[in-house]
């Protein structure tokens, strides 16, 4: 697969990781390079070819959101070329990780994220997720719409997501 990343003006994205994945879970992965291409080299078959935003060093909400997925099918010595064009966000929604009681909750190191409500989002249609800081706080880049968000909490910790919360921006 010979691909290239790009926003919507068309310039090419650096150092965004980007995979293959089969119907039997089979994945393939890679890197970005300085113009936005990559190459992955997978068996024939079905793929879906994806790519993750990567968070800024700094802990600051990235300017990209997340696409859904380019599915091709290859044959056997064949290559196809696959371009994803990457949706920059629009809004900033500031927020605090807080219990059912209103307490605010501190020294958690987690994230959170924004999907969407449309049907055609799929099952899950993720489309940012942001870093909170130990004081409970986060700014995540959202687009123009409708989202559910919530936190991606691990077992280890002693918390668990009620409800994602539904916002509109």
């Amino acid at each position: 697969i010979d691909g290239n990343l790009v926003d919507e003006d068309g310039n090419g994205l650096p150092n965004f990781f980007v995979y293959a994945v089969n119907g039997n879970r089979s994945m393939v992965s890679g890197q970005t390079n300085a113009a936005g291409n990559f190459k992955l080299s997978v068996m024939p078959g079905n793929w879906s070819v994806a790519y993750d935003v990567p968070m800024p060093l700094n802990g600051s909400p990235s300017p990209y959101m997340a696409g859904d997925p380019e599915e091709v099918y290859l044959e056997s010595n064949q290559t196809v070329a696959v371009s994803l064009v990457v949706s920059k966000a629009t809004r900033l929604l500031k927020g605090t990780l807080v219990t059912p009681d209103g307490k605010l909750v501190t020294g958690l190191k987690t994230w959170v994220y924004g999907r969407s409500t449309a049907e055609e989002s799929g099952e899950y249609g993720f489309v940012a997720e942001a870093y909170v800081d130990g004081l409970g706080r986060f700014d995540i880049q959202l687009p123009d719409g409708e989202f559910l968000v919530g936190a991606w909490l691990s077992d280890s910790v002693d918390y668990t997501m009620r409800d994602e919360t539904r916002v509109g921006i």
